[in-house]
């Protein structure tokens, strides 16, 4: 069976390099292209051959939509899949599917096959309860969220684990890159609602 190339544009490395991580687990699909730069697609778009084109609406160097408009400018002949916290609030005349960023793993596969089907029906996304950011996430970091939600400090948390108040702090960091949060607070709700915390 033909594998359905897969090309991905987000800002953010460590989410772009998660995604790659969790696409690469289905054999339907290739990733033939990555970027964290919106220019960089456009100048390579005519240069690789890309079934369903994934992209982020909110992006540093130029406006998601007006990427997309871009992409569509310079006949691009395959899909496009915007994942993105910003998903509900865009007109989803101008792409073929939009996702939020918590779409569990299952109905990012699902989506990502049937518009390449073109048996995708449009509609409100509901998040589900598993999402591709708890995949993201490795064992010592759902350990450590889960040592901050009950309110235990950094020292408290490395005497716990065993591990240095620098690495506590260095998990913490890549915590908070991967969910998209600035502050502990940001945190517990962001987790809880992706059932990452155990109650």
């Amino acid at each position: 069976m033909k594998k359905i190339r897969i090309g991905l544009v987000d800002d953010h490395q460590l989410f772009l390099d998660g995604l790659i991580r969790l696409l690469e687990q289905e054999d339907d699909f290739e990733i033939v292209f990555s970027t964290t730069k919106a220019i960089n697609l456009l100048d390579k778009l005519n240069d690789v051959l890309i079934d369903i084109l994934i992209v982020d609406i909110s992006m540093p160097d130029i406006n998601g939509l007006e990427l997309i408009h871009k992409i569509r400018d310079q006949f691009f002949l395959g899909k496009i899949i915007v994942i993105s916290s910003y998903a509900n609030s865009i007109d989803k005349s101008c792409v073929d599917a939009a996702l939020l960023k918590e779409v569990s793993k299952k109905e990012l596969f699902e989506t990502i096959k049937s518009v390449h089907n073109e048996t995708y029906k449009k509609h409100d996304n509901v998040l589900g309860t598993t999402s591709i950011f708890s995949s993201f996430l490795i064992k010592r970091e759902k350990e450590i969220v889960n040592l901050i939600a009950i309110g235990l400090t950094v020292h408290e948390m490395a005497d716990k684990t065993f591990l240095s108040k620098h690495t506590i702090e260095t998990h913490k960091k890549n915590i908070f890159l991967k969910l998209e949060v600035t502050n502990n607070a940001e945190l517990i709700k962001k987790a809880m609602m992706l059932g990452i915390i155990e109650l």
